[in-house]
């Protein structure tokens, strides 16, 4: 996954297993190019970019917000909304089928990791939309 800029070009943005083979897919950007999200082939899990948090697993958002996903495998993320907050997606619950998901942040598009905390667990909801079977 990259992003291009006039000022610096193509810039990666990195694979979350922090690996040097970068191995990750952008699906996805919002309207103004603030947030990016996609999959990490190498981690098989979906991720969101911003400039002030760089790459970010979604399950791992979700848990520093004090959300409980134990079981589920956010796989990918297919779509963003164009301000940013909404992302859809799918992967597996804790059963092991295959399930659509949509997370909805806050008011600020992505908490910097320092200030997770302030913003409080209630800024992300974890919704699963219906059960859908992904070709």
């Amino acid at each position: 996954a990259f992003i291009w800029t006039e000022a610096g070009g193509m810039i990666g943005l990195g694979d979350l297993t922090g690996a040097d083979f970068i191995s990750s897919e952008a699906t996805a950007v919002s309207a103004d190019g603030s947030v990016v999200v996609g999959n990490s082939d190498s981690a098989g899990k979906a991720f969101m970019w911003t400039e002030e948090t760089g790459i970010l697993s979604l399950e791992d958002l979700l848990f520093d917000q004090g959300i409980d996903i134990t079981g589920w495998n956010l796989n990918w993320a297919s779509d963003v909304s164009s301000d940013g907050r909404t992302i859809v997606g799918w992967g597996y619950n804790p059963d092991g089928d295959t399930e659509a998901w949509k997370i909805t942040l806050g008011a600020a598009p992505v908490p910097v990791p320092s200030t997770f905390w302030l913003f409080g667990g209630g800024l992300i909801w974890l919704e699963g939309i219906r059960r859908k079977r992904v070709f």
